[in-house]
């Protein structure tokens, strides 16, 4: 899955826990459509990011910019 985060001039993209409460959008493949949520949490153990989506789903995804 890929992420489409919104950037501000002079922001880094967040890691880890610092993504909390970011607005993204996960580009389902199979799907071809992006779903917009927020990062709700963060598995530490695996480094996966929780995201509740605007539908109210709340999954596990492995972010990364693309």
């Amino acid at each position: 899955m890929a992420v489409d985060t919104e950037m501000r001039a002079g922001t880094a993209e967040p890691l880890g826990r610092d993504a909390v409460g970011w607005r993204v959008g996960v580009y389902w493949r199979d799907d071809h459509v992006f779903y917009p949520g927020i990062v709700d949490d963060v598995h530490l153990p695996t480094g996966r990011h929780i995201i509740l989506y605007d539908d109210g789903t709340r999954l596990p995804c492995g972010l990364q910019a693309g």
